[in-house]
């Protein structure tokens, strides 16, 4: 998972999927995606910004991380304004946890 983080700071990102997707999509073995989905879990909650919801780890604003994922979906793009900082955020600490 660590070789997929680091691809996607530097610059591999669909940006009309989050950091999930991201991940799932780049790893064609369904055992490993498996192990990946329990250890994005443990790194989104050890995240000091960690939204409380397991599915959606971001939080930006006064909306639900929910509504706001919504809308990141609905724009198609999850890497740019507050959420994507806060998403480039995550993922440095995501790299840091696994180094």
């Amino acid at each position: 998972m660590l070789s997929i983080l680091k691809a996607m700071q530097n610059g591999k990102i669909d940006n009309s999927m989050g950091i999930c997707d991201n991940v799932l999509l780049n790893n064609g073995n369904r055992p490993r995606r498996l192990s990946h989905k329990a250890k994005l879990r443990r790194l989104f909650k050890s995240w000091p910004q960690y939204s409380g919801s397991i599915v959606f780890p971001i939080n930006a604003g006064t909306d639900t991380p929910e509504q706001q994922y919504w809308h990141c979906d609905h724009i198609g793009n999850f890497w740019e304004g507050k959420q994507g900082e806060l998403r480039h955020s995550l993922l440095t600490h995501m790299i840091k946890e696994l180094s």
